[in-house]
């Protein structure tokens, strides 16, 4: 109740109104699930507006203005939108609803003819359900109830009866089909033996049809079409292939079989002429079976029964009685065959020994034609036609090939028989120049021998008999009388040779000792030569080729190489000899490490590389070694003047001195450090100052410092720990000293329960810090708390992250640790009924909206109850693929159980349709 007044002059009049705003229902719609026909839906079913507010009075209409009212809301029996109304207090809400109504299909069954095996039915064919109607997908099943399926629907291969299925829309028939495979004879042919003419072939015993099934009645053809009746199959007398077919039901099989009658052979036998052994005879030959018919294979046997085969048929060695068969296709025919061979003389040459000239060779001789068979005539011939009769067989005096022919029957052997008659060699010696020892002579050179005659070949030989061989006639050593035989094709002539070889003087020189200047060297000294051999006449010489002498060779003064040459007999022997007079060394020039500290080494360099070097120290004392080291060095033991000599090949220098310096330690530093510090602070480090020092900081983690006061900023624990400084001046290091720095901090950390609510939400915060005393919490709402242990009330849904600063006993040093609180308000599932993955970006998944839910399943499956989706988490949703393939569009049966934080249960059953 409101109130309107009116004023004028001063004067009122107040008066009630009542103003009534009446709820306007809201409509929550559920889409009735799909139904095939002819069932109906019922649209006033409390499900289809299950979640609606305002409790109105509902209608039901055809259209969005409510003019036509839906006749039968309680059965709706055709697909299409309706109107829902709800209406209260003269307020309304409409709303659409879908109604689907999906036409089953109805299968028209026609079964296929029957056929013969192994001939297949095709259940697919279009003609086994003309006249279905619906448009439904066919699937094949072998029982009623659709649970297997039949694998090749396409090719049955067994009598029997199967069903087909049809499905549209989640709507399905099922229907019978019978298939008859008649069971077709086979045959089984084995073709038989061929014979040989006249003979015939049987087709009708079994063992041509043995191990053939189906028991059918047979028939016997001469072609594969069936249509010629073959007239005697139980004799047939010509090869060619004949069928034969086994009939059962209609259902028949015809198979071919082969007759082979072979033609039998004849042979006609001439026999070969006789030969003369070795010669052979060749059964094979055309010429031995002309005239035969039948072109049959022929093979050759020692008897009429062709059970012994003849080895060699082209070449019989051996007269006698053969038979040759003659084979063609299974069938034969055997005939002898007689070969003649004579017996041929073999004669046997043994070619005469060579003779040297002027003696002859006797042919005639009977161990020329030792071992000779067939005692056959001889004959002499000067060639192998034998057209030439040699004169004097018996006194042949010309080297050269001749022939010996054996005669006897009429068959003759003709041989070759060598005769040689070598040339003698006359040797013609002219003795070798002599020579000096080392030196050789070469007995094989042609100059030795010139003026030979015969061509011979040369040996060489210590004695005249030729017993004993020079081992090498090309480098003879030894003076004396040697041997050269010359040989030619067995003939020989031997003659003396004479070898003169002078002993050379042989010198073993020894060089003199090194001498140090203004010192000389004699080279006439009975040791440079010790050793020598040949007993020779000395010269004293400045080159090798001993053509400049040497002035005075007892007192050489200066270094090189020089000659000395011993002459005996002509023969000379010159060698060299190195005089060696060596200046003196320069003095070395010593240093040192030097200033050095006390305490420390001292290291002495002489700078030499070649030679000993002699050290004294201060005090004269020696020091052995080129540069010696002397450890532990102190002011008043070892500073001072240290003098070196040099000495090369026994040469000493004259003295050189170096001046040795040693300095004082310094005293060791006074440190101190800024402790303790918190972790990403600053650490100073300080020391005392000393004049002229340089320092020398180490430290934790690899610290190094040459500042006097480093400083070492964003301290952490790895630069806790002990420092050391020490200082250096003029090159002297100082003991260490030491400092330690320290760091403090505090370690954050605590719990909180429960993490997660609805408001009003109480979190209990447990405090489990350390190294602390002093605590600041912050809640994410603006407040704090310096509690050590605290708890907050949240008042609002939100994620709220809680930070704690923990502060540490000693230095106050900071450290934070979070957590974040879900809080939700009341719990809320929104679950969608279409979505379309297209892939267009929108409603492209199935996927809840929720808030504040503890638990969560989704499960979904196809129209056969295939699951295809599941998951239990409400932030993951469906795409509509299964192991990524796109599933069909229609209606899927979804099934969701879920709790919310408020502990509100939520189930929902229901349907979402996938369109693309």
């Amino acid at each position: 109740t409101y109130y309107i007044q009116s004023s004028a002059s001063g004067c009122t009049d107040i008066e009630p109104v009542t103003v009534i705003i009446n709820t306007t229902p809201v409509l929550s719609i559920t889409n009735p699930l799909a139904v095939c026909s002819p069932s109906t839906v019922d649209l006033t079913n409390a499900s289809v507006t299950s979640g609606s507010t305002g409790a109105g009075t509902l209608t039901y209409w055809t259209d969005a203005g409510a003019t036509t009212s839906l006749t039968s809301a309680n059965a709706v029996s055709a697909s299409g939108t309706y109107y829902i109304q709800s209406s209260a207090s003269g307020c309304t809400d409409i709303e659409p609803v879908t109604v689907t109504i999906n036409p089953s299909p109805v299968l028209s069954i026609t079964n296929p003819p029957g056929v013969c095996s192994p001939a297949t039915v095709d259940i697919t064919a279009a003609s086994v359900t003309s006249g279905s109607t619906g448009a439904g997908t066919l699937t094949y099943w072998t029982n009623a109830g659709a649970t297997t399926s039949l694998t090749s629907p396409n090719a049955v291969s067994a009598s029997g009866t199967y069903y087909i299925q049809s499905s549209a829309s989640g709507c399905t028939d099922i229907e019978p089909v019978t298939v008859i495979i008649n069971t077709t004879p086979v045959l089984s042919i084995t073709n038989p033996l061929a014979v040989c003419s006249p003979s015939t072939v049987d087709l009708t015993t079994s063992s041509v049809t043995a191990g053939s099934t189906g028991g059918g009645t047979l028939s016997y053809w001469t072609n594969s079409s069936a249509t010629t009746v073959l007239t005697s199959p139980g004799a047939v007398s010509a090869s060619g292939t004949y069928y034969i077919q086994s009939s059962v039901s209609s259902c028949s099989d015809i198979q071919p079989v082969t007759v082979t009658i072979n033609p039998s052979p004849v042979l006609s036998i001439t026999n070969p002429p006789a030969v003369c052994s070795p010669a052979t005879v060749d059964i094979t030959a055309a010429s031995v079976t002309s005239g035969s018919t039948g072109v049959g294979a022929l093979t050759y046997w020692t008897d009429a029964g062709a059970t012994t085969s003849l080895t060699s048929p082209n070449a019989v060695s051996v007269s006698g009685t053969y038979y040759i068969q003659s084979s063609a296709s299974g069938c034969t025919d055997i005939e002898p065959v007689t070969v003649v061979i004579n017996t041929t003389p073999v004669l046997s040459i043994t070619n005469p020994p060579a003779v040297c000239s002027p003696a002859t060779v006797d042919i005639t001789a009977t161990t020329v034609t030792s071992g000779s068979t067939g005692a056959g005539t001889l004959t002499y011939w000067t060639d192998a036609g034998a057209t030439t009769s040699l004169t004097s067989p018996n006194a042949v005096s010309a080297s050269g090939t001749y022939y010996i022919q054996s005669s006897a029957s009429g068959c003759t052997d003709i041989e070759p028989v060598t005769v040689i008659i070598n040339t003698t060699p006359v040797l013609s010696i002219t003795n070798p120049l002599a020579v000096c020892s080392p030196s050789t002579i070469d007995l094989t050179n042609a100059s030795v021998t010139a003026g030979s005659a015969g061509g011979g070949t040369l040996t060489y030989w210590t004695d005249a008999g030729a017993t004993t061989s020079l081992t090498s006639p090309s480098a003879v050593s030894a003076s004396g009388t040697y041997y050269i035989q010359s040989s030619s094709s067995g003939c020989t002539d031997i003659e003396p040779v004479t070898v003169v070889i002078n002993t050379t003087p042989v010198l073993s020189i020894t060089n003199p000792a090194a001498v140090c200047s203004p010192a000389t060297v004699d080279i006439t000294a009975a040791s440079a030569t010790s050793g020598s051999t040949g007993s020779g006449t000395l010269t004293y010489w400045t080159d090798a080729g001993a053509t400049t002498s040497l002035t005075s060779p007892n007192a050489v003064s200066v270094s090189g190489t020089y000659y000395i040459q011993s002459s005996a007999s002509g023969c000379t022997d010159i060698e060299p000899v190195i005089v060696t007079i060596q200046a003196l060394p320069l003095p070395p020039s010593p240093t040192s490490n030097s200033p050095i500290c006390s305490g420390g080494t001292l290291n002495l360099i002489s700078g030499v590389t070649n030679g000993t070097v002699n050290w004294t120290n201060p005090s004269g004392a020696p020091i052995p070694g080129n540069d010696p080291q002397i450890n532990n060095v102190y002011l008043f033991g070892h500073a001072g003047i240290y003098s070196a000599t040099l000495t090369i090949n026994g040469c000493t220098s004259s003295p050189a001195t170096t001046n040795v310096v040693i300095n004082p330690p310094s005293a060791a530093p006074v440190v101190q450090a800024n402790n303790p510090q918190c972790a990403g602070t600053s650490l100073q480090l300080n020391a005392e100052t000393i004049t002229n020092a340089t320092y020398s900081w180490t430290g934790p983690n690899g610290f190094t410092s040459s500042q006097q006061n480093p400083l070492i900023n964003n301290l952490s624990a790895q630069n806790v720990g002990s420092y050391y400084l020490s200082v250096i001046v003029n090159g002297c290091e100082s003991a260490a000293s030491q400092t330690t720095a320290t760091i403090d901090y505090a370690d954050a950390l605590f719990t909180a329960t429960p993490l997660t609510g609805i408001t009003p939400h109480n979190v209990n915060f447990l405090n489990q810090s350390f190294f602390a005393n002093n605590y600041i919490w912050h809640f994410g709402t603006g407040i704090s708390s310096t509690q050590k242990d605290t708890s907050y009330t949240y008042t609002e849904g939100g994620s709220y992250e809680v930070i704690l600063i923990a502060y540490s006993s000693l230095a106050n040093c900071p450290d934070t640790f979070s957590i974040s609180i879900l809080v939700e308000s009341d719990s809320f599932l929104e679950i969608p009924n279409v979505f379309s993955p297209n892939g267009d970006g929108k409603n492209d998944m199935f996927k809840v909206k929720s808030r504040g839910l503890k638990s969560y399943s989704c499960s979904i499956y196809n129209r056969w109850g295939k699951l295809v989706f599941v998951s239990d988490d409400y932030n993951v949703g469906w795409d509509g693929k299964v192991s990524g393939k796109e599933t069909a569009d229609g209606a899927y049966f979804v099934m969701i159980k879920a709790e919310g934080l408020d502990g509100k249960p939520y189930e929902h059953t229901g349907t979402v349709t996938l369109i693309r």
